[in-house]
Protein backbone atom coordinates (compact mmCIF):
# COMPACT_ATOMS: atom_id res chain seq x y z
CA UNK A 1 0.00 0.00 0.00
CA UNK A 2 1.24 3.27 -0.94
CA UNK A 3 2.07 5.89 2.11
CA UNK A 4 0.53 9.27 1.83
CA UNK A 5 2.17 12.84 1.94
CA UNK A 6 0.95 15.04 4.49
CA UNK A 7 -0.72 17.58 2.15
CA UNK A 8 -4.43 17.55 2.55
CA UNK A 9 -3.59 14.38 4.99
CA UNK A 10 -7.26 13.54 6.05
CA UNK A 11 -8.95 13.49 2.71
CA UNK A 12 -6.10 10.95 1.49
CA UNK A 13 -6.24 8.93 4.38
CA UNK A 14 -10.75 8.65 3.65
CA UNK A 15 -9.89 7.76 0.04
CA UNK A 16 -7.01 5.73 0.27
CA UNK A 17 -9.58 3.62 2.45
CA UNK A 18 -12.42 4.35 0.64
CA UNK A 19 -10.74 2.98 -2.49
CA UNK A 20 -9.31 -0.44 -0.69
CA UNK A 21 -13.11 -0.71 -0.06
CA UNK A 22 -14.23 -0.38 -3.54
CA UNK A 23 -11.70 -2.20 -5.40
CA UNK A 24 -12.73 -4.99 -2.84
CA UNK A 25 -9.22 -4.92 -1.24
CA UNK A 26 -10.95 -5.91 1.88
CA UNK A 27 -14.29 -7.19 1.52
CA UNK A 28 -18.02 -6.78 3.06
CA UNK A 29 -17.64 -8.40 6.57
CA UNK A 30 -13.66 -7.74 6.79
CA UNK A 31 -12.67 -6.64 9.64
CA UNK A 32 -10.85 -2.94 9.31
CA UNK A 33 -7.96 -3.04 12.16
CA UNK A 34 -7.29 0.83 13.14
CA UNK A 35 -3.74 0.30 13.88
CA UNK A 36 -2.55 -1.75 11.30
CA UNK A 37 -4.19 1.07 8.67
CA UNK A 38 -2.11 3.43 10.79
CA UNK A 39 1.18 1.73 10.18
CA UNK A 40 0.67 0.93 6.75
CA UNK A 41 -0.13 4.71 5.66
CA UNK A 42 2.52 6.17 7.61
CA UNK A 43 -0.50 8.43 9.93
CA UNK A 44 -1.74 8.39 13.24
CA UNK A 45 -4.61 6.23 14.53
CA UNK A 46 -6.84 9.25 15.37
CA UNK A 47 -6.86 10.11 11.01
CA UNK A 48 -7.53 6.58 10.50
CA UNK A 49 -10.50 6.97 13.17
CA UNK A 50 -11.84 9.86 11.51
CA UNK A 51 -11.77 8.18 7.93
CA UNK A 52 -13.63 5.45 9.10
CA UNK A 53 -16.28 7.62 10.90
CA UNK A 54 -16.78 9.47 7.57
CA UNK A 55 -16.94 6.13 5.63
CA UNK A 56 -19.46 4.79 8.39
CA UNK A 57 -21.66 7.96 7.52
CA UNK A 58 -21.09 6.83 3.67
CA UNK A 59 -22.57 3.60 4.58
CA UNK A 60 -19.41 1.52 3.84
CA UNK A 61 -18.41 0.41 7.17
CA UNK A 62 -20.27 -0.10 10.19
CA UNK A 63 -18.75 0.34 13.93
CA UNK A 64 -19.58 -2.18 16.58
CA UNK A 65 -18.71 -3.06 20.18
CA UNK A 66 -15.80 -6.18 18.49
CA UNK A 67 -14.73 -3.91 16.41
CA UNK A 68 -14.97 -2.39 13.10
CA UNK A 69 -16.46 -4.07 9.74
CA UNK A 70 -16.90 -3.21 5.69
CA UNK A 71 -20.42 -3.33 5.89
CA UNK A 72 -22.70 -6.11 4.38
CA UNK A 73 -25.73 -4.90 2.14
CA UNK A 74 -28.55 -6.83 2.84
CA UNK A 75 -31.51 -8.16 -0.02
CA UNK A 76 -33.91 -5.26 1.29
CA UNK A 77 -31.33 -2.91 0.64
CA UNK A 78 -30.20 -3.94 -2.63
CA UNK A 79 -33.81 -4.24 -4.12
CA UNK A 80 -34.13 -0.61 -2.78
CA UNK A 81 -30.58 0.65 -4.40
CA UNK A 82 -32.24 -1.39 -8.02
CA UNK A 83 -35.18 0.40 -7.63
CA UNK A 84 -33.62 3.73 -7.00
CA UNK A 85 -31.38 3.00 -10.34
CA UNK A 86 -34.53 2.56 -12.59
CA UNK A 87 -36.27 5.58 -10.87
CA UNK A 88 -32.56 8.07 -11.44
CA UNK A 89 -31.48 6.43 -14.75
CA UNK A 90 -34.47 6.52 -16.32
CA UNK A 91 -35.73 9.63 -16.12
CA UNK A 92 -32.05 11.17 -16.70
CA UNK A 93 -32.13 9.18 -20.30
CA UNK A 94 -35.60 11.03 -20.84
CA UNK A 95 -34.55 14.09 -19.77
CA UNK A 96 -31.03 14.14 -21.40
CA UNK A 97 -31.90 12.23 -24.68
CA UNK A 98 -32.07 15.58 -26.65
CA UNK A 99 -28.09 16.31 -25.27
CA UNK A 100 -26.63 12.86 -26.21
CA UNK A 101 -25.66 13.68 -29.53
CA UNK A 102 -23.23 12.18 -31.90
CA UNK A 103 -20.24 12.69 -29.77
CA UNK A 104 -22.02 11.18 -26.62
CA UNK A 105 -23.04 8.73 -28.89
CA UNK A 106 -19.15 8.01 -29.90
CA UNK A 107 -18.28 8.31 -26.38
CA UNK A 108 -20.95 5.46 -25.95
CA UNK A 109 -19.41 3.18 -27.95
CA UNK A 110 -15.55 3.26 -27.21
CA UNK A 111 -17.13 2.64 -23.63
CA UNK A 112 -18.74 -0.14 -24.70
CA UNK A 113 -15.53 -1.38 -27.17
CA UNK A 114 -13.48 -0.75 -24.68
CA UNK A 115 -15.40 -3.39 -22.14
CA UNK A 116 -15.36 -5.98 -24.89
CA UNK A 117 -11.84 -5.85 -24.76
CA UNK A 118 -11.91 -6.24 -20.22
CA UNK A 119 -14.71 -8.72 -20.81
CA UNK A 120 -12.39 -10.32 -23.67
CA UNK A 121 -9.14 -10.44 -21.17
CA UNK A 122 -11.05 -12.03 -18.42
CA UNK A 123 -10.83 -8.00 -16.68
CA UNK A 124 -14.13 -8.41 -14.85
CA UNK A 125 -12.77 -5.28 -12.57
CA UNK A 126 -12.24 -3.02 -15.53
CA UNK A 127 -15.30 -4.24 -17.40
CA UNK A 128 -17.07 -3.11 -14.76
CA UNK A 129 -15.65 0.45 -13.93
CA UNK A 130 -16.70 0.71 -17.95
CA UNK A 131 -20.09 -0.45 -17.31
CA UNK A 132 -20.57 2.42 -14.39
CA UNK A 133 -19.14 4.97 -16.89
CA UNK A 134 -21.64 3.88 -19.45
CA UNK A 135 -24.72 4.53 -17.01
CA UNK A 136 -22.85 7.49 -15.49
CA UNK A 137 -23.39 8.96 -18.58
CA UNK A 138 -26.59 8.84 -19.12
CA UNK A 139 -27.34 10.13 -15.51
CA UNK A 140 -25.07 13.19 -16.38
CA UNK A 141 -26.79 14.09 -19.57
CA UNK A 142 -30.15 14.95 -17.27
CA UNK A 143 -27.70 18.14 -15.90
CA UNK A 144 -29.43 17.50 -12.45
CA UNK A 145 -26.73 18.05 -9.69
CA UNK A 146 -28.78 16.38 -7.20
CA UNK A 147 -29.55 13.25 -9.29
CA UNK A 148 -25.70 13.14 -10.09
CA UNK A 149 -24.61 12.88 -5.81
CA UNK A 150 -27.39 10.70 -5.65
CA UNK A 151 -26.67 7.92 -8.46
CA UNK A 152 -22.76 8.13 -7.08
CA UNK A 153 -23.60 7.58 -3.52
CA UNK A 154 -25.71 4.44 -4.97
CA UNK A 155 -23.08 2.87 -6.98
CA UNK A 156 -20.73 3.08 -4.01
CA UNK A 157 -22.82 0.75 -2.27
CA UNK A 158 -23.57 -1.17 -4.96
CA UNK A 159 -19.79 -2.09 -5.32
CA UNK A 160 -19.79 -3.64 -2.47
CA UNK A 161 -21.69 -6.46 -3.74
CA UNK A 162 -22.07 -6.30 -7.34
CA UNK A 163 -18.48 -6.93 -8.13
CA UNK A 164 -19.84 -10.60 -7.18
CA UNK A 165 -21.97 -10.36 -10.46
CA UNK A 166 -19.19 -9.72 -12.70
CA UNK A 167 -17.41 -12.74 -12.09
CA UNK A 168 -19.68 -15.31 -13.65
CA UNK A 169 -18.57 -14.46 -17.66
CA UNK A 170 -22.24 -15.28 -19.00
CA UNK A 171 -23.46 -12.45 -16.74
CA UNK A 172 -20.77 -10.25 -18.55
CA UNK A 173 -21.36 -11.03 -21.46
CA UNK A 174 -25.16 -10.74 -20.98
CA UNK A 175 -25.13 -7.60 -19.89
CA UNK A 176 -22.95 -6.05 -22.81
CA UNK A 177 -25.18 -7.21 -25.38
CA UNK A 178 -28.01 -5.24 -23.26
CA UNK A 179 -26.32 -2.41 -23.05
CA UNK A 180 -25.43 -2.52 -26.89
CA UNK A 181 -28.83 -2.12 -27.50
CA UNK A 182 -29.51 0.66 -25.33
CA UNK A 183 -26.45 2.44 -27.08
CA UNK A 184 -28.50 1.53 -30.80
CA UNK A 185 -31.62 2.85 -29.22
CA UNK A 186 -29.80 6.04 -28.06
CA UNK A 187 -28.59 6.45 -31.71
CA UNK A 188 -31.33 6.34 -32.97
CA UNK A 189 -32.42 8.66 -30.52
CA UNK A 190 -35.17 6.46 -30.04
CA UNK A 191 -37.06 7.80 -26.23
CA UNK A 192 -38.90 4.31 -25.94
CA UNK A 193 -36.88 2.20 -27.18
CA UNK A 194 -34.26 3.84 -25.15
CA UNK A 195 -36.02 3.78 -22.14
CA UNK A 196 -37.20 0.48 -22.87
CA UNK A 197 -33.63 -1.28 -22.87
CA UNK A 198 -32.17 0.47 -20.16
CA UNK A 199 -35.26 -0.39 -17.66
CA UNK A 200 -34.79 -3.90 -19.32
CA UNK A 201 -31.04 -4.22 -18.45
CA UNK A 202 -31.33 -2.83 -14.82
CA UNK A 203 -34.13 -5.50 -13.84
CA UNK A 204 -31.84 -8.32 -15.36
CA UNK A 205 -29.25 -7.03 -13.76
CA UNK A 206 -31.30 -7.16 -10.63
CA UNK A 207 -32.13 -11.10 -10.84
CA UNK A 208 -28.59 -11.70 -11.82
CA UNK A 209 -27.40 -10.06 -9.03
CA UNK A 210 -30.24 -11.27 -5.97
CA UNK A 211 -29.32 -14.97 -6.38
CA UNK A 212 -26.26 -13.93 -4.26
CA UNK A 213 -29.04 -13.14 -1.34
CA UNK A 214 -30.97 -16.18 -0.38
CA UNK A 215 -34.07 -15.40 0.77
Amino acid sequence: MKKVSHENLGDKVYRIIKDKILEREVGPGDRLNIAELALALDVSRSLVRNALTLLAKDGLVEFFRRGIFVRRITRKEMLDLYELRRLVEVFSLQKGLDDLGPEAVGRLRRLYEQAELERASGNTQGCYLLDIALHQTFVDSSGNGQLIKMFAACQDLMKLVILSDFDHSGNVEQSMLEHLRIIDAVAAHDLAGAASALTHHLEEAEKRVMHLFPE
